[in-house]
């Protein structure tokens, strides 16, 4: 009886291995929201649609440097226009201080155009305005 227990465990070890199982914890549906929202903001950057990229902000959206909101959709605009080619790459997001209709997250960036790259730690302050979660504020720092 003892071997038979053995060796079926042995076997659920071997079709199942520890290294291949999901251990994050199950995401609510506001964090896969949100997971989806930041994948699919850089794949409007990715793909240089502007008019795409610019509705994943809030009409609230605090653009940095002082800038109005128009200035920053001008700047914006010819940043990502301009490039022959853009890409991004998001790693590692992590949504917290997640609180009814507002939401923090953080990940990693690799931005690639014609002739600029680097890598930063993202941090997006969230609001869901309308049922979509949209940037409110944003904010970069080197990666490490």
């Amino acid at each position: 009886m003892l071997r038979r227990f053995l060796l079926s465990l042995l076997i659920l070890v071997i079709a199942n291995p520890i290294w291949a199982l999901d251990t994050a914890p199950p995401r609510s549906k506001n964090e896969q929201a949100i997971h989806a929202m930041v994948k699919d903001w850089a794949q409007a950057w990715q793909n240089q649609n502007i008019a795409a990229y610019l509705n994943f902000y809030s009409p609230e959206f605090a653009p940095a440097n002082g800038l109005s909101l128009a200035q920053w959709q001008q700047q914006r605009t010819a940043r990502i226009t301009e490039p022959l080619f853009i890409k991004t790459e998001t790693s590692a997001i992590q949504v917290s201080d997640l609180h009814g209709d507002f939401a923090q997250v953080q990940f990693q960036q690799k931005y690639t155009a014609a002739q600029y790259h680097d890598t930063v730690t993202k941090t997006l302050q969230l609001e869901r305005q309308r049922g979509l979660w949209l940037i409110v504020k944003e904010s970069s720092s080197p990666s490490k």
